[in-house]
């Protein structure tokens, strides 16, 4: 193991419609993940984003996501870090995300500054990490971006006798669909 260290930073939402739209499922392992993104080089920690599910508005979505927080928080050197959802006509739109992109970037920039990692690992397609990432950068750190997906990321078939992230009860632990089919739009100023 090299002397490098890592640490992964994961836009939750972002990964979970990357998932979808590129494989159909969310049912990534990851403790493998995170390992592969490390690439030999020592995880130090990994910390997941994300925004809970309002309890009384979708009951059992928020019950399967918190089932799902759980598993990830079991896992070594991860952490869980949550914005918040803002319901503004609900069910007839979907909720908006606020503060996750912002507790992201703060934290990436925060741990190069305080010298607790040489290499940042983002995963997120949101390019609006750019000036974080470069700033990062520009600290004399390293970056990578994800997602990098391979189906050996994925349970093979039979391997994993878990339902589907529609009808999501009973998931494994660390493998279970990040959002468990959540519906969550960006605040207005996100790209098309």
């Amino acid at each position: 193991m090299s002397d490098e260290r890592v640490m992964v930073f994961i836009d939750g939402n972002n990964l979970y419609h990357e998932l979808k739209g590129h494989f159909g499922r969310s049912d990534l392992n990851f403790a493998k993940f995170c390992t592969k993104l490390a690439a030999g080089r020592t995880l130090v920690r990994t910390y997941y984003y994300n925004a809970p599910l309002d309890a009384t508005r979708e009951p059992d979505r928020h019950l399967r996501q918190q089932k799902f927080f759980r598993s990830l928080q079991a896992l070594p050197y991860f952490e869980i870090r949550l914005g918040r959802l803002v319901y503004f006509d609900w069910p007839k739109q979907s909720p908006i995300e606020k503060g996750v992109d912002v507790k992201l970037a703060t934290d990436m920039l925060v741990h190069a500054f305080r010298n607790n990692d040489d290499t940042a690992v983002l995963v997120s397609a949101d390019t609006d990490y750019s000036a974080a990432l470069q700033a990062v950068k520009d600290h004399g750190k390293h970056v990578g971006c994800g997602p990098l997906f391979r189906p050996a990321d994925f349970p093979a078939p039979g391997e994993d006798k878990r339902p589907n992230d529609r009808d999501q009860q009973e998931a494994p632990p660390a493998t279970a669909g990040p959002e468990a089919g959540r519906r969550v739009t960006r605040r207005a100023s996100r790209r098309a």
